[in-house]
């Protein structure tokens, strides 16, 4: 387990007793007609280490993902995700928090033959700023473009 007691963004590596973990995840997809699809999935989880008696750094108790898709006759696939991530402790006490976030993002992709593929999308459209480790901020809004070539 990994724990910044210092808020200097130098984490310690601590060994527990024991961990206890308690996860529900739910999924669902569905494929509405032959070119939609939707995905979702939920995870809810309880971490606790037995020698704290707190909750583990880094593990956020609830996270969920959506993911939705539309190829076009063309060749032409548009898809869009959304994932929400939350809040997290940074150290064993709880007294430094990792807030929470939502990223959204977009990308399309065009295929013609089998072995070439052509994919652009938008990585984190709202521009969000957030943390995944204390201290250490995310980039934010992310364009990209991919070439991909099999043989």
């Amino acid at each position: 387990m990994f724990s910044d007691t210092s808020h200097q963004g130098v984490w310690t590596s601590v060994c527990g007793e024991d961990v206890t973990v308690v996860t529900f995840c739910a999924e669902m997809v569905a494929k509405f007609e032959s070119n939609d699809y939707f995905a979702s999935h939920i995870m809810l989880r309880s971490i606790k280490d037995s020698f704290h008696g707190n909750r583990i750094p880094y593990f956020p108790t609830i996270e969920a993902e959506c993911n939705a898709s539309h190829r076009f006759r063309t060749g032409i696939m548009v898809s869009a995700n959304a994932k929400f991530v939350g809040e997290q402790q940074a150290d064993f006490i709880g007294r430094s928090i990792v807030s929470g976030y939502t990223t959204i993002g977009i990308n399309g992709e065009y295929a013609p033959p089998d072995y070439l593929k052509l994919l652009i999308g938008i990585k984190k459209i709202t521009d969000a700023r957030y943390e995944t480790w204390k201290g250490y901020r995310e980039f934010s809004l992310m364009m990209y473009m991919t070439v991909q070539v099999k043989w």
